[in-house]
Order: C-alpha cells, then sequence, then structure tokens
C-alpha cells in the first residue's frame, strides 16, 4: 500500500514538472512562434490603354513591365508610428519575386514584417530618382520616367500598380522622302519651366528609330504644367499653342515635315492610368 502511495505522490511530481515545463514554453512562444513574416511585396506598372500606336514595340528605356534587376524604394506613410525602418528597397529576381535588398538576416533594419498590415505604403521607381534630365537620349528617358503607387498592406501583402508621376510626350514626323534621323540633331523641347525648374528649359527626346524611314518618333518626359511648346528638329522649330498637360498622360503630337518647315498634323492625349494618390512637381529637382 505505501508503495502504491509512494507511485502515485511520484506520478503527481511528474505530471506537474510536465505541467509546468508546457507553461513555460508556452509564455516562451510567442518569442519565435509570433514572430511576424516579412511583409510580401508585389509591384506592376498600369498599362496604358489603348497603347500608342508609337509604343506598340516600346524600346528598353520604355518600361511598360518590371524587368529582373529592377529596383523599387518602398516607404512608410506615417513618420509617427515610430516603426523603423522607414524604407527598404526590393529587387525583382529573375523569377520575378521582388525581394529585400539587404542581408537576408531579420534585424530592426528591415524588411517590413506582416505587422504593417492596414498600413499604408507609397513606391517609387527608379529608385535612386533625382530629376528629369534634360539629356533622354539614353537611360536619361528611363531615369526621368518617375513611376508611383500607394497601396494598404493587407494579409501580409503589399500590391502596387505603378503609374507616371509626370507627363509623357511623343513626336511623330512624317518626311517626303525617306531619311536616317541625324545623331547630332536630337528633336528637342523647350518651355519655362518644363523639368520643374526655373527660366526656360529644354528636353532632348529619346529616338524611338533609327534606320532610313519616311516616319520617326521620339519621346520624352516633362513636369505637368500649361506651356507653350517648342519642338525642334536640328534648327526647324514648330511652337504649339499654350496647353495645360497634366500628369499620367500621354500627349502625341504627329508632324510633318516640309522643306524647312514642320507643320501639324494632330494632337492626341491619353489619359488611361489609375490616379496613384501623388502629386508630381514639388517633389523633384531638375538635373
Amino acid at each position: 500500500m505505501k508503495q502504491t502511495f509512494t507511485h502515485f505522490i511520484y506520478g503527481c511530481l511528474v505530471l506537474s514538472a510536465i505541467s509546468a515545463l508546457s507553461a513555460c514554453q508556452d509564455v516562451d512562444a510567442p518569442s519565435w512562434q509570433q514572430q511576424p513574416s516579412p511583409l510580401q511585396v508585389s509591384a506592376t506598372i498600369a498599362a496604358e490603354t489603348p497603347l500608342s500606336r508609337a509604343d506598340v514595340v516600346p524600346s528598353s528605356y520604355d518600361r511598360t513591365a518590371f524587368l529582373a534587376g529592377d529596383v523599387i524604394k518602398v516607404e512608410r506613410q506615417g513618420a509617427t508610428t515610430g516603426l523603423t525602418p522607414a524604407s527598404c528597397t526590393y529587387k525583382r529576381s529573375s523569377a520575378g519575386a521582388w525581394e529585400w535588398t539587404a542581408a537576408a538576416a531579420e534585424t530592426t533594419a528591415g524588411p517590413f514584417y506582416t505587422y504593417e498590415n492596414g498600413k499604408t505604403f507609397t513606391a517609387t521607381y527608379p529608385a535612386d530618382f533625382s530629376g528629369i534630365a534634360a539629356d533622354q537620349t539614353g537611360d536619361g528617358f528611363r531615369q526621368s520616367n518617375k513611376l508611383t503607387a500607394t497601396a494598404t498592406a493587407a494579409a501580409g501583402k503589399v500590391t502596387f500598380n505603378f503609374a507616371p508621376a509626370f507627363t509623357k510626350i511623343t513626336v511623330i514626323i512624317y518626311y517626303q522622302t525617306a531619311e536616317a534621323v541625324p545623331a547630332a540633331a536630337p528633336l528637342t523641347l523647350a518651355a519655362d519651366k518644363l523639368r520643374g525648374g526655373t527660366g526656360s528649359e529644354s528636353v532632348n527626346c529619346l529616338c524611338k528609330t533609327t534606320a532610313a524611314a519616311t516616319e520617326h518618333t521620339w519621346s520624352g518626359i516633362i513636369n505637368p504644367g500649361t506651356y507653350a511648346l517648342s519642338i525642334s528638329l536640328g534648327s526647324i522649330t514648330y511652337t504649339a499653342a499654350s496647353k495645360q498637360y497634366t500628369r499620367a498622360t500621354h500627349y502625341t503630337y504627329t508632324l510633318y515635315r516640309n522643306g524647312d518647315r514642320l507643320q501639324l498634323g494632330s494632337v492626341t492625349g491619353i489619359t488611361a492610368f489609375p490616379d496613384t494618390g501623388t502629386t508630381a512637381g514639388s517633389d523633384i529637382s531638375a538635373s
């Protein structure tokens, strides 16, 4: 009987120890079981619909979709939260995923975590955007074409749909005979404060055609505003009537070259992007 009682007491002690250990584990569990997961980021570029005829075959500088290696900057809205980081950069992998660009270790420096659900973020491409360039004949076009998006994190993910922050101008010129585009004479747009600065400013546009042809196409990025836009091809200039150019809108000028004159054929404007809720103009610096 005494032995049975001893076994009973021993069993109770074992059960008590197991219960105490389980309780300790339950207390400690949240430190690792409830660690929030990194916030997933998804990013696309809103399609211009209908796509301009000039951009049916876009150049490598004229993004209509993100490519592997592209980097976006994501910023948390509302600095009063006191959370870190305030911003992160994410890079698109060859598999199409957006990955935090810093070290893989989870630290207070980033990436964002799922406790950010319900918070609003803005995103910018290019991540290192610094202003609208005067020379857009090469990569300056892509660097000038700031794309922005605003979204609220939900279910562990924030989904961005980027749209242009500025205005895109495309100029199509028809020639009487097939000609090659002279490299030394880029098509230029000019007006006061055209790039968001002061005084008269100009943009050398990106040429999208190279071979000899009776039709050539250029595009440039300008700051939204009201301008009497001058379009120059070498020494020939066409000055358009004063017009308000709005953000996230693509304007196409069709001109005909007749000797030493440029004559207007038509002007069209396409506003076919979602409003990202981000205003442009005051936050840029001309370069």
